[in-house]
């Protein structure tokens, strides 16, 4: 750790059976569950102890029917910066999982590689 990466993160990639089968039409739900549940087969480690800085980018806003103006903003954005040292290029992809060393959980929504290392933007899981 470091005062520019006080943060550290595991990478995780999720693996469904929609992933590794080809069958199409009546499935069991392929989406993203912590651990081993319906449909999933759990989650590949990537890697683990990333040095990071998570810092506050901003509340997204839901669109869609039946909106009012005092509903409730959607889910908030995350940036999440790694090292160029930290993981390699192509490391990262849209859609892993990331899970900080307080235990919260992470969608990438957007992983890009910058010369400094990693820019990613996630959306926080809440169950």
């Amino acid at each position: 750790m470091s005062f520019l990466y006080p943060r550290t993160v595991d990478i995780h990639r999720s693996e469904t059976v929609a992933g590794g089968s080809p069958n199409i039409g009546l499935l069991g739900y392929s989406g993203m569950a912590q651990g081993v549940g319906s449909g999933t087969l759990g989650e590949t480690v990537i890697a683990t102890g990333v040095p990071c800085s998570i810092q506050a980018k901003g509340m997204g806003r839901v669109k869609g029917q039946g909106l009012l103006p005092g509903d409730a903003p959607g889910p908030g954005q995350w940036a999440i910066y790694m090292p160029v040292t930290a993981v390699p290029k192509k490391t990262i992809q849209d859609r892993d999982i990331l899970i900080d060393d307080e235990g919260v959980r992470y969608q990438i929504s957007m992983a890009a590689w910058a010369p400094l290392g990693y820019q990613l933007i996630g959306i926080r899981l809440e169950a």
